[in-house]
């Protein structure tokens, strides 16, 4: 697909994989949909067969992506309901109506009726996340405030499971969200009492461990996060980036590929939550890199700029 000539061509590629029957009455355009409804199947196949607090566990950030996109709709006053994921949770429409009604229970709905039935752990973060914002609703504070209380979801579900590989998954993806805030503000100037406040807790790094890295010069931090993670590729990046932060896409592309290297330790696994969260990332990986390719090739991006940016696969 990335060595298409053309984003016709490479959605032509894209029919003869297993998305194909997605792919009905759907153009290059709108490839969007095929992958959303891949998406949408492998949860349906899940709530036949998994736990409900896996599946939670899986599909949660479907409705953070929702609620930040919600409020930060509210807020500018501009519609966006075409970015929302349908494969959360909750349905979409439903959080725009509890964020829209500020809680209360849609016009007319009787507060036992099927429309006042909301998650509790979406309604906790719709609700944190008004309180937090107040009358700052920048885009920054939206995101933070829905990441933090998303990965105390994830973290809560992974310790009532009682699995070390989800929780050592969710230390990771803290440890890799703190890495970049710590870096992004760095680079930005931001000034540590700013920068403290952004920081999630319940990595595998300690908070205030982070808060003296974030003193110290770059040079320092980033040799402190090699050691930390012993990674090749992510060491590779880092000095390459102390010579030259234009290139942040770059450490985002490790991070993902560190993040997959985890993930692939489920193939050495018989049996448990970990062989659905394997396939889950799989699906998800090959997502995005389909989705790298068809924008770039629909933005007349060159192939090797778009090969440049794929991220590793399961």
């Amino acid at each position: 697909m990335a060595d298409a000539k053309d984003a016709e061509t490479a959605f032509r590629v894209f029919n003869d994989t297993d998305y194909a029957d997605n792919l009905l009455n759907v153009d290059a355009e709108n490839f969007q949909e095929a992958l959303d409804d891949d998406l949408r199947q492998v949860k349906e196949l899940f709530e036949k067969h998994l736990d409900k607090e896996l599946i939670k566990f899986l599909f949660i950030r479907h409705d953070g992506h929702n609620i930040k996109l919600l409020f930060k709709s509210k807020y500018i006053g501009k519609n966006l309901d075409g970015y929302l994921s349908k494969s959360g949770i909750e349905d979409p429409q439903k959080i725009k109506e509890y964020i829209a009604n500020e809680g209360m229970p849609p016009k007319g709905a009787s507060p036992r009726s099927n429309d006042c039935k909301f998650d509790r752990n979406i309604k906790h973060v719709i609700d944190k996340t008004k309180e937090f914002i107040g009358n700052r609703p920048f885009p920054h504070r939206i995101d933070y405030i829905v990441d933090r209380e998303i990965f105390h979801i994830l973290r809560h579900i992974s310790k009532n499971l009682k699995n070390k590989f989800l929780l050592n998954l969710t230390g990771l993806q803290i440890d890799l969200t703190n890495l970049k805030v710590l870096l992004r503000s760095k680079i930005t100037g931001k000034p540590c009492e700013f920068v403290e406040k952004k920081f999630i807790k319940y990595g595998n790094i300690d908070i205030n461990e982070l808060k003296n890295l974030y003193n110290k010069n770059l040079k320092n931090s980033i040799e402190f996060f090699m050691k930390h993670f012993n990674d090749k590729e992510l060491t590779q990046v880092f000095k390459i980036f102390l010579e030259n932060n234009n290139n942040f896409w770059k450490i985002e592309k490790a991070i993902e590929n560190l993040e997959m290297g985890y993930i692939r330790k489920t193939r050495f696994i018989a049996y448990g939550p970990e062989i659905p969260v394997g396939y889950y990332y799989a699906k998800r990986g090959a997502m995005r890199n389909i989705r790298t390719i068809m924008t770039g090739k629909l933005n007349n991006i060159g192939s090797e700029e778009i090969k440049e940016r794929l991220r590793e696969l399961y």
